[in-house]
């Protein structure tokens, strides 16, 4: 079965974090930049205050009347009491299941507190279609009683 760390290890995983104190203007430019749909947020000894997406900037741009020029990181963010996390070895099924359940798109792994990876949708919809085209050529194989 498929890990968390197997998916990690196949993706270019950079980390990209903000601090609770910024401005959200400054998230979107982070965003934007590196076209990510989430920022994990870090204090300023490393450690996990929580994550900031694409949704909690919308959802903050509806309820202000689009101004969001006044408002930080920690306004709007997922604080850490809340947040949905995955372990190295967890399964991707249970990510799948995670994301679906809860309707969330992106997941911070962490082993011993520490972010070691994010896992979001795409990553995991990747993995599905790669795992699904081996199983095809697999079948095709068989069934053609060839092999490569």
């Amino acid at each position: 079965m498929l890990t968390v760390s197997d998916l990690l290890k196949t993706k270019k995983n950079e980390l990209f974090t903000i601090g609770k104190t910024k401005p959200v203007l400054e998230c979107v430019q982070v965003m934007n930049q590196h076209r990510i749909g989430a920022l994990m947020v870090t204090s300023e000894q490393n450690q996990i205050e929580g994550i900031i997406t694409e949704r909690d900037i919308l959802h903050a741009v509806s309820e202000r009347n689009g101004s969001i020029l006044n408002i930080t990181v920690q306004d709007i963010m997922t604080g850490k009491e809340k947040l949905v996390t995955a372990s190295q070895n967890d399964t991707i099924d249970l990510v799948m299941e995670l994301m679906t359940s809860r309707r969330i798109r992106h997941i911070p792994v962490l082993e011993d507190g520490k972010l070691t990876g994010v896992i979001s949708i795409g990553d995991v919809v990747k993995n599905q279609l790669r795992h699904a085209l081996v199983e095809n050529e697999s079948m095709k194989t068989y069934i053609s009683g060839t092999s490569s």
